[in-house]
């Protein structure tokens, strides 16, 4: 490939050959050139908003979305002369896609990169200098490969490119495939300076890369430890130059993105940190401490412990304490120090049983189990069977600062997914907030700002911490108010009965006279009838008292609580179970329930009529919802009509993997100023007056309420549109949202909901307007949600047997390894072999029926997790060494 500058200034280039999607995305800003303070380096390219302000600070939130602009914005301000050229901000697009940029520098210079530059795929054009290429391109996120001597760079999110409009080829494409697979490898091939003696770690498959990429996913279990006085930074961590006693203004950031030393003005990996910062001589030592903290086992990344004979069984490193090799490396060969330096292997080991098919072939049955350590044939490669789905990394950045730092907070100290605690804080904003506004996409369209939301994890995944965590200031503000008015409504529960006997009294006054007809009789009949519709025409009512949120319930006693209690309130249950295997969920009942609870989602009015017993009119009540509960539920939600009704479809749906296994301990921090911030804005929005219609029958009294309505400004209007539109093209047969159209249909809607819980959360106030920034958030929000809804019914519809295979290969990674036999023995030995027996007695309880079990097995076989043994007549499977550490 050859580039050449343009002869023509950036700012009076055309750009026509944009591709329309760039043109259209508001992800415009514009950059200046300016002297590096280093005279041997390159001049600095300082990215400004198009308000002439310099983009600093967090990147990829919505306030930092909010001051992006359009291309035709940019190029009129270009135009004006007082910036050097067009950047592009890449980044998630609110629509689960990223934008993506590739950097190749030097391809003038280095015949390598220009070969490379050849096979770019996406949007290509020159760079500024003319010495290099960028490519742009749409998809799916990837680890940033930050700047080095390999002069390969790429990003999705956290950076911005320059756009020079001076096209090589190409249309917007992912380059999420060619990142990984191409320029990976090649951007870790460089050796840069070794911090205190470190190796610099590599890219790609080495056991280097594989650390350093699983830390970049999981800051939270590393960064605290080595970095005590960092703070919750957007999605990651900041360290001040201050707090590492070093004289230099600029701090270390440490984001999913990637890590930059601004003071040494250079990308660094989590091992470079370590080596730097830490306790770590070597590379090596920094990067077993990265997988100490983590809870990984190195030897399932590919180290090979100095000294340890390689395991023939397993393919890969033996690791310490495995294995009763000699220490002496096969045929004097030098230790391999990753897995890929290991021989490779062909024939099927002895004992290997194969599928159900082939078991009554086998002829020779092993008479000891081979361990991890002798000399074996290898395994094979273990197929994924998990979700053909994978978790998207939750999009924090959406949410308003007051409610992302204490959703990290919590997330850091509790050491559970984002999604968990953020499910809770989202929960607690919409129930302050529910009761002050509604929300109109237009004139017909207007939504309350309530949410349903539901978390699925399993036993010990710490679902009541975050509850706590982010409930305490609405449990303290109900307290506090019941106690304020408990005497009020102690007098109007005394009005209320004496107001029922004068009622009940005229009433058999009335009906004693009924059959007189003399006029003392008329006359006292004509008085008790004016007394009666005075009555009637001036009703007392219960001042209603905010109570605590609902947990157990029929259809019957909510509507009552509902229409005679507090107007905002909601239900919220750690455990579900209680919920759903209450009286209300039955099978004679669920659906009703259903019913009822969508027309609460919706502030719809409801009249509630049951023989013998007054009606309920639910009428201006606001109703959110929070449910966590175990994964199998869903099922029972799914057979009781959740998903026919359109239950299911209301909430915003959420099941990460779980963190279990890795979450050591931290102290909890001291204070937590932004958990204290968040209460206060709970406090305060609670503490507001509620908007009650005061002309009604009831004149105020049972509280209905009448909230004012947010518009969205247009640029938030047009982002619903664009979103909603989006997603409703996914809904065609065999689009990408065809199998969830219910959740999907709601998305947009939920969308709009967020936004103004966002809004009137952040600001402490019902605006008129919703804002973009509001808007993206909400997007981002709901668009995560529905992505998960896709993953988990996505899994639910799987073959019961595929199912029962996965959770089997699950427990035998994880649980299993926990549990011993009847006579004190670890379940899994040394070698990995465990008995058909114990798995239908200590087993998933699925798979304890031993039809079921012997399926799943069978499955497992085919997928090279175990294979059976028959062992002195005992029947065993022996689990693939490879899949150590991994869960599904």
């Amino acid at each position: 490939m050859t580039t050449t500058q343009s002869a023509a200034p950036l700012s009076d280039r055309s750009f026509q050959c944009l591709p329309a999607a760039m043109r259209a995305a508001k992800r415009w800003l514009l950059w200046k050139s300016v002297a590096n303070r280093d005279p041997s380096k390159k001049p600095r390219k300082i990215p400004h908003y198009a308000d002439g302000q310099p983009r600093q600070g967090a990147l990829d939130t919505p306030a930092d979305w909010a001051r992006l602009v359009t291309f035709s914005e940019a190029e009129k301000v270009l135009r004006g002369g007082n910036f050097t050229g067009l950047g592009f901000a890449l980044g998630p697009d609110g629509l689960g896609q990223f934008w993506q940029g590739i950097d190749l520098d030097g391809i003038d210079a280095r015949p390598e990169l220009a070969a490379l530059a050849e096979t770019l795929p996406g949007y290509v054009e020159t760079s500024p200098s003319g010495k290099g290429a960028h490519a742009i391109g749409r998809g799916a996120s990837f680890a940033s490969l930050g700047s080095n001597t390999s002069g390969i760079e790429a990003y999705a999110a956290g950076r911005y490119f320059t756009v020079t409009g001076e096209a090589i080829r190409g249309e917007l494409e992912d380059l999420a495939g060619f990142v990984t697979g191409t320029l990976a490898p090649r951007h870790g091939k460089p050796v840069t300076r070794a911090l205190g003696g470190a190796a610099p770690p590599l890219a790609g498959d080495s056991f280097f890369a594989k650390v350093n990429t699983k830390a970049m996913a999981r800051l939270v279990d590393w960064v605290p430890h080595l970095f005590p006085k960092a703070r919750a930074y957007h999605d990651g961590f900041r360290i001040e130059s201050a707090e590492l006693g070093r004289d230099l203004e600029e701090a270390i950031s440490i984001l999913p993105a990637g890590i930059r030393d601004f003071g040494e003005e250079r990308g660094k990996s989590p091992i470079d940190l370590v080596v730097e910062w830490g306790t770590a001589a070597t590379a090596s030592e920094a990067a077993r401490w990265l997988c100490a903290r983590m809870g990984i086992d190195p030897t399932t990344q590919g180290w090979i412990e100095r000294g340890a004979r390689p395991s023939l069984v397993q393919g890969e490193a033996s690791g310490p304490n495995r294995g009763a090799g000699d220490g002496a490396p096969r045929s004097g060969k030098a230790r391999p120090e990753t897995a890929a330096d290991l021989p490779g292997w062909a024939e099927p080991p002895p004992g290997w049983a194969g599928t159900a098919t082939a078991r009554h072939e086998q002829t020779s049955r092993a008479e000891t189990p081979p361990t991890l350590g002798e000399d074996s044939y290898p395994w094979p490669d273990p197929i994924d069977i998990a979700s053909a789905a994978e978790a998207a990394p939750y999009p924090l950045h959406a949410f308003p600062e007051v409610a992302r730092l204490p959703i990290q907070e919590s997330a850091l100290y509790n050491r559970v997914p984002l999604a968990m605690p953020a499910c809770s804080a989202l929960f607690q904003m919409a129930l302050a907030t529910q009761g002050l506004a509604n929300v109109a996409r237009d004139s017909r369209l207007v939504s309350p700002l309530s949410l349903y939301l539901m978390y699925f994890a399993g036993s010990g995944g710490r679902k009541t911490c975050t509850d706590r965590d982010f409930g305490g200031a609405h449990k303290a503000w109900v307290r506090k108010e019941r106690e304020k008015r408990i005497d009020d409504y102690r007098r109007s529960l005394a009005m209320v009965g004496d107001y029922q006997e004068d009622l009940r009294g005229v009433k058999d006054a009335l009906k004693k006279l009924a059959p007189k007809n003399d006029e003392k009789s008329q006359a006292e009949k004509a008085r008790l009838r004016d007394r009666l519709i005075d009555l009637q025409q001036n009703p007392l009512f219960v001042i209603p008292m905010p109570g605590d949120l609902h947990e157990e319930f029929n259809s019957a006693s909510l509507s009552d609580a509902i229409a005679e209690g507090w107007p905002s309130t909601g239900t919220a249950s750690d455990e579900a179970a209680i919920v759903l295997g209450g009286q209300g969920f039955s099978k004679d009942n669920a659906t009703g329930m259903l019913a009822l609870l969508n027309r609460l989602w919706g502030a719809d009015d409801y009249i509630q009529t049951r023989k013998s017993v007054r009606a309920a009119h639910v009428r201006g009540r606001r109703f959110s919802t929070k449910l966590m509960m175990q994964p199998d539920l869903l099922s029972t939600l799914i057979d009781r009509g959740a998903r026919q009704i359109g239950y299911l479809a209301r909430f915003l749906i959420a099941s990460p993997p779980s963190t279990n296994g890795t979450r050591w301990y931290i102290p909890p921090p001291d204070p937590w100023p932004a958990m204290i911030a968040f209460e206060q804005s709970v406090t305060a929005l609670l503490d507001q007056e509620l908007p009650i219609d005061k002309d009604g029958e009831d004149r105020g009294a049972k509280m209905i309420l009448a909230p004012p309505v947010m518009n969205l400004s247009p640029e938030a209007k047009q982002l619903w549109i664009d979103f909603h539109d989006a997603v409703e093209q996914e809904l065609c047969q065999f689009g990408e949202f065809a199998s969830v159209a219910d959740v999907a249909s709601k998305s947009a809607e939920n969308a709009a909901r967020i936004a103004a819980v966002f809004s009137v959360f952040d600001r402490g106030r019902v605006d008129r307007l919703v804002e973009a920034s509001y808007m993206a958030g909400g997007i981002a929000v709901a668009g995560w949600h529905l992505h998960e809804a896709k993953r988990l019914f996505l899994d639910a519809d799987a073959p019961p047997e595929a199912q029962d295979a996965r959770e089997l290969s699950t427990w035998l990674c994880g649980k299993a390894r926990e549990l011993a036999s009847r006579d004190g023995e670890p379940l899994i030995d040394q070698a990995g072999c465990i008995a058909l027996g114990d798995i239908t007695h200590k087993g998933p309880n699925r798979v304890r029926d031993t039809t079921r079990r012997d399926d799943a097995i069978d499955r497992l076989v085919e997928a090279f997790h175990v294979r059976r043994l028959d062992v002195k007549r005992r029947k065993l499977i022996q689990l693939n060494p490879k899949l150590a550490g991994r869960l599904y």
